[in-house]
C-alpha cells in the first residue's frame, strides 16, 4: 500500500476518492479507474513549497485566495450558489476540467455543514447537465475530492 511505502519519510499523503457514475462509456476511453486511491509526494515538492510560500508572502491561504480570486473575476465560473463555486481553472490539466470546491476551506467533506453538503448535489448535476450540453452528448467524466494532507505514523 502506498502509505507502507512512504512511512518514515517526510511525505504528504493526500486521499483522494473518485467517483464513477456508470456514464455511458465514449469510443476510446479507458477502462474507469479503482474506486479510491491515494497519491503522495514529497514533503519538499513544488505544491508545497508554492503553498507555504503563498502563506509566508501573504498571510493567507493560497486556496483562499484562489476563490476569492475566481469569485471576483467571473469569467471562468461556471455555476455558483451560496457554498459551492464551480470554475474552470486558468491552467486547466484536461480539455474539459471544471474545479468544485466550497467556498469555504475544509479539512475534508465531513467538515462541511449540512447546509452545504445539501447545496452541492443540485450544483453539481448543473455542471455536469452543461458538460452534457457541449456536444448534446453524455460527457464521460472523472470525479475526484481532494482533502486535507494526513501523515502515517
Amino acid at each position: 500500500m502506498l502509505t507502507d511505502l512512504v512511512r518514515g519519510g517526510d511525505w504528504r499523503i493526500t486521499r483522494r476518492n473518485r467517483a464513477h457514475p456508470g456514464r455511458h462509456r465514449a469510443p476510446g476511453a479507458t477502462e474507469p479507474a479503482t474506486a479510491a486511491d491515494q497519491q503522495a509526494w514529497p514533503a519538499s515538492s513544488g505544491q508545497g513549497q508554492i503553498a507555504a510560500g503563498q502563506r509566508t508572502r501573504t498571510g493567507r491561504a493560497l486556496y483562499d485566495d484562489l476563490v476569492a480570486a475566481e469569485l471576483a473575476d467571473g469569467c471562468r465560473v461556471v455555476a455558483a450558489d451560496e457554498h459551492w463555486i464551480a470554475f474552470v481553472p486558468a491552467a486547466a490539466r484536461w480539455p474539459f476540467e471544471v474545479h468544485v470546491p466550497p467556498r469555504v476551506r475544509v479539512p475534508d467533506l465531513l467538515a462541511l455543514g449540512e447546509a452545504a453538503r445539501d447545496a452541492f448535489g443540485p450544483l453539481y448535476l448543473d455542471v455536469l447537465r452543461r458538460l452534457d450540453g457541449l456536444f448534446g452528448v453524455r460527457m464521460p467524466y472523472v470525479a475526484a475530492w481532494h482533502q486535507a494532507s494526513v501523515r502515517s505514523a
